[in-house]
């Protein structure tokens, strides 16, 4: 395999052989294409490598987004959940006050209606803000957005669904933010 170069289904299929023969050290086998979405390590005791995929948003969720793999011309048949990036997952920050909030020495309660909007409530009155642009999910002849998310983030990134760890995450290549307005 030359470096730098995309693993391809057989390079997918060798590394799924080396990792349940070789590389399990006490943790369960797991491929490229598993339904999950996790990804195997090149080996289990250095840094995993990253890896860069392409999916296709069916719809959206609090804390993730259900997608299916898509390699530019077919879309897979397994949904994949990839979690949002941190800053735009409603979990973390639900309900929590922020007291001195960035040095300013004022404190703001994150209060989210759904996982778009959300509400700062602070003394200087309430902002509300919502994510821009918004992904969007599978709508009549409309498949769902292209997002690229990547696996192997070192410490995880603290989304299950079903009790399942999520593998990818996606990587906010289209500048998703919150923006303040009134969303009313």
């Amino acid at each position: 395999m030359a470096k730098g170069r995309l693993l391809n289904e057989r390079d997918v299929e060798f590394f799924q052989y080396l990792w349940q023969r070789f590389g399990r050290n006490g943790t369960s086998p797991t491929t490229a294409q598993d339904v999950q979405g996790r990804v195997p390590p090149t080996k289990p005791d250095i840094p995993l490598a990253s890896l860069c995929r392409q999916f296709v948003v069916k719809s959206v969720g609090d804390d993730h987004l259900v997608c299916r793999t898509w390699n530019g011309t077919d879309e897979g048949d397994t949904d994949v959940n990839v979690a949002k990036p941190y800053d735009l997952r409603r979990t973390p920050f639900d309900g929590v006050t922020f007291t001195d909030f960035r040095g300013s020495g004022e404190s703001i309660t994150v209060t989210y209606a759904g996982g778009r909007t959300r509400t700062l409530e602070h003394t200087d009155g309430d902002v509300t803000e919502r994510i821009e642009p918004y992904w969007m999910g599978e709508q009549g002849a409309y498949s769902g957005d292209l997002i690229y998310a990547t696996a192997h983030v070192v410490g995880g990134n603290d989304v299950t669904v079903s009790s399942a760890d999520l593998a990818w995450v996606e990587v906010n290549d289209s500048g998703r933010r919150w923006i303040e307005g009134d969303w009313t």
